[in-house]
C-alpha cells in the first residue's frame, strides 16, 4: 500500500479498486443527451412521418415541410453518434475533447436556427394547427 497506509488511487499502477465511475456532471450531461436524442426521434417518427404517411395531407402543409422541419435530420444524425461519442468518456477531459473533436458539427444548429422565424409562423398557421390536432390515424402509426 501507498503511504499513510491507503491503496493507490482507483487507475493508478498497483491499484485493486475498479475504475471510478463518471462524475455526476458526466452522468447528467449523458442523461440529457439521452433525452435529446430521443425527443429528436419522437418528433421523426411522429411528426415528420405524419406528414410521409398520411395521403391527404393539406397542400399548405405539404409546402410548409422543409421550413418547418429544415434540417432536423441532420441534428439527428450528429446527435446519436455524439451521443455514442459522449458515453465513451471517462473524464471531464474526454467530454471536453468529444466537444472539441465535433465543433464543426454544432454548426448545423445554425443551419436550423436560420429559417426559425418563418419555421415559427409555419407551425402556428391555421392548416398546420389543424392537420395535427386530428386525433391519430392509421397514417402515424409507427413499425
Amino acid at each position: 500500500m501507498g503511504g499513510g497506509g491507503r491503496p493507490p488511487p482507483s487507475g493508478a499502477p498497483g491499484s485493486l479498486l475498479t475504475p471510478s465511475p463518471p462524475s455526476s456532471i458526466i452522468q447528467e450531461l449523458l442523461s440529457s443527451e439521452q433525452a435529446f436524442v430521443g425527443k429528436l426521434q419522437f418528433l421523426q417518427s411522429h411528426h415528420m412521418q405524419h406528414l410521409d404517411r398520411c395521403p391527404h395531407v393539406p397542400a399548405a402543409v405539404t409546402s410548409q415541410k422543409a421550413v418547418i422541419f429544415r434540417n432536423v435530420q441532420d441534428i439527428s444524425h450528429f446527435h446519436n453518434s455524439f451521443q455514442r461519442e459522449l458515453q465513451q468518456c471517462d473524464t471531464d477531459d474526454d467530454v471536453a475533447m468529444c466537444f472539441i473533436k465535433n465543433q464543426a458539427a454544432f454548426e448545423k444548429y445554425l443551419e436550423f436556427l436560420v429559417g426559425r422565424v418563418q419555421a415559427e409562423s409555419a407551425v402556428v398557421s391555421t392548416a398546420v394547427q389543424e392537420f395535427y390536432k386530428v386525433p391519430p390515424s392509421p397514417c402515424l402509426i409507427v413499425f
